[in-house]
């Protein structure tokens, strides 16, 4: 810590899960509410972060300052802003001089990316924090807090909450602090299948029915690079592929949905696949771009990993079109990039897509190749789709 944090006590041992809260935003803009502050060393270092990563972050304040009963009844905001103004910090904050509620109907709903809760430990005060600041998080957000340890107040009010709403895949705990994911939610799933390759329409149906995923997974026709005119610098089934994940995504679009599964027909899913891809959701964050289900990397491909979470890493550049969740937030940027079917699809996405946006993919991977013909390739994939679990790590 600085020196001017010295000034601030308390104790403040849960800074890994700010450092997660950063991670998780990528290059996208976010907004970061810290409830209960006074004294707080903790918005302190939260504050230096931001300024010192250079995230784009909104960081807000939320306090009476009225004082309680362990520093008596007095305004503490002076002491506070100073603390902020030395710093040269108090410009990055914007402070809510009210209650936890009242500050919280200030937010729209699923506005928050990240809200941490330090004000009142009883159960009564916890139990009221959670209930308004959940539905302020945004899904691919984080809900957290402290004591969990060492108050059963604060245990008992989470536990409560992660029970009654079915969060247990979307809950941890880091040292004395808990953490409650809000997981995303997919629209829509479709599967790309060329017409004639019924082999594997019929093989693909099958695992999605054992999955449990075929309720909101349906077929897409594929678009044969043959019958399409195209530029030539890449295979006719190569402008096929590029051209059917586009038009899989316009469909997307005009149904007006976010958040959209792709799978190419020749995916192998886990065993437990749907149980898996909720718990992953519950780590992606709401900033991402692409999440992949599983990828190909490969150390001579230069391809790399960068671990996120206890199930999501980052990536650098990987290979993964068989199964992937896209934020429709991206779909001009995808659209002027593939559209005049003169690159592999997955080349672009690895090349051009990740090094600038924030994507993803699940760790363990969900989803695999089946190796087989392949229509864009013209020959067979006889590759194991086992050897693509070994990860490079970066």
């Amino acid at each position: 810590m600085a020196a001017h944090d010295l000034s601030v006590e308390d104790r403040f041992d849960f800074d890994d899960l700010y450092e997660l809260a950063l991670r998780r935003c990528g290059s996208r803009p976010a907004r970061f509410v810290k409830i209960g502050a006074c004294r707080s060393r903790s918005a302190l270092y939260m504050a230096e972060r931001i300024h010192k990563t250079g995230a784009d972050v909104q960081f807000h304040i939320v306090d009476t300052f009225a004082g309680d009963r362990h520093v008596g009844d007095q305004d503490l905001w002076p002491e506070f802003a100073a603390s902020f103004d030395r710093a040269g910090l108090l410009s990055l904050i914007t402070a809510h001089r009210a209650t936890s509620e009242r500050s919280a109907a200030v937010f729209e709903l699923g506005s928050v990316n990240f809200a941490f809760i330090d004000a009142g430990s009883t159960f009564e005060d916890v139990s009221r924090d959670i209930n308004a600041w959940w539905r302020r998080v945004r899904p691919g957000g984080l809900l957290a807090g402290r004591d969990y340890r060492h108050s059963a107040e604060v245990a008992a009010a989470v536990d409560r909450f992660v029970a009654e709403r079915g969060l247990s895949c979307a809950f941890r705990t880091s040292g004395s602090s808990w953490a409650i994911y809000k997981s995303l939610t997919i629209d829509a799933g479709y599967c790309i299948n060329l017409p004639h390759r019924t082999d594997r329409h019929r093989r693909a149906a099958l695992q999605f029915q054992a999955s449990g995923v075929a309720g909101w997974t349906r077929f897409f026709n594929a678009i044969d690079g043959r019958n399409l005119r195209h530029p030539g610098s890449v295979s006719d089934g190569q402008a096929g592929c590029a051209a059917s994940h586009l038009a899989v995504l316009r469909a997307a679009l005009e149904c007006g949905h976010r958040n959209v599964l792709i799978f190419e027909d020749d995916v192998r899913l886990v065993p437990n696949f749907t149980a898996r891809l909720h718990a992953a959701l519950a780590r992606c964050p709401s900033t991402y771009d692409l999440c992949y289900l599983g990828a190909l990397c490969r150390a001579d491909w230069g391809n790399y990993l960068h671990p996120l979470d206890d199930l999501l890493s980052r990536v650098g550049h990987v290979y993964g079109a068989h199964a992937y969740i896209v934020n429709m937030e991206r779909f001009m940027e995808i659209e002027a990039g593939i559209v005049g079917l003169d690159t592999v699809l997955d080349h672009w996405y690895a090349r051009v897509l990740h090094p600038r946006s924030n994507c993803y993919v699940c760790t363990p991977y969900l989803a695999f190749q089946t190796p087989g013909y392949s229509d864009i390739a013209r020959a067979y994939n006889r590759d194991d789709p086992e050897s693509y679990s070994t990860y490079v790590w970066a």
